[in-house]
């Protein structure tokens, strides 16, 4: 009898349902898992965002260093007999130069790149290409704030002057830094370039890396350089 009036107590204690402890036990368990489903959730998360930007300011990168890479290719310089020629005829000619000036700044590079090229004509009544003068340079946002943009200035016209016809193209407000190297025929690299002076004899360098230093949304700064040839130097 005894045995029996025992199993029937467990019997009765198992149909009863679980204690406060027990339920106190579990509830904790499950939220150990939530827990841990949540961090591995939020933290992949995090990461795809984090591609997200890393991709986009890879893409921009490129974008701009096509575009300058591009436009440097294109290049255009007058030999000195037709330039002669051109001054002769029009007092008022317009001179092609080559000027890459080194500035820093926050110890950041700064430069500004000053130089002429062939693009597609902007305007109907004229040729389909046409010589325009083209300025690379990091300038501060208006109205002073932190930051800078790369700015892009193409002026068609021919006066050599910057006139109402230059068109000037924000490129990006990411950049942080903005640097030009130039390599003259024997491979030597120098941080400026004048053709008004020459550079060995030469007015146009054979190569020019450019390197742009961009920031993502975490503040991080990236350089992305690109080394292109200057078909005219050949």
């Amino acid at each position: 009898m005894s045995i029996s009036r025992a199993l029937a107590r467990e019997v009765k204690r198992a149909a009863g349902g679980f204690t406060l402890l027990e339920v106190l036990v579990a509830l904790g368990i499950f939220a150990m898992i939530l827990a841990i489903l949540f961090g591995t959730y939020a933290a992949s998360v995090e990461r795809a965002e984090h591609s997200r930007e890393r991709a986009q300011v890879y893409h921009e990168a490129r974008v701009l260093l096509q575009l300058m890479a591009n436009d440097l290719r294109a290049t255009y310089m007058s030999e000195p007999v037709e330039q002669a020629q051109q001054s002769l005829q029009q007092p008022e000619a317009r001179r092609y130069v080559f000027i890459g000036e080194d500035f820093e700044e926050d110890r950041l590079p700064f430069d500004k790149l000053t130089f002429y090229a062939l693009l597609p004509s902007f305007r109907p009544d004229t040729p389909e290409s046409e010589v325009c003068r083209i300025t690379y340079s990091l300038e501060p946002k208006a109205p002073p704030a932190q930051g800078k943009i790369l700015f892009r200035r193409v002026s068609c016209s021919l006066d050599p002057e910057p006139t109402e016809e230059e068109h000037v193209f924000p490129l990006t407000d990411l950049a942080r830094g903005l640097r030009f190297t130039y390599y003259d025929e024997q491979g030597r690299d120098r941080s400026a370039w004048d053709s008004r002076e020459g550079q060995a004899g030469k007015r146009l360098p054979t190569g020019v890396k450019i390197m742009v230093m961009l920031a993502d949304n975490q503040g991080f700064v990236r350089p992305f350089e690109h080394l292109t040839d200057i078909v005219l130097a050949r």
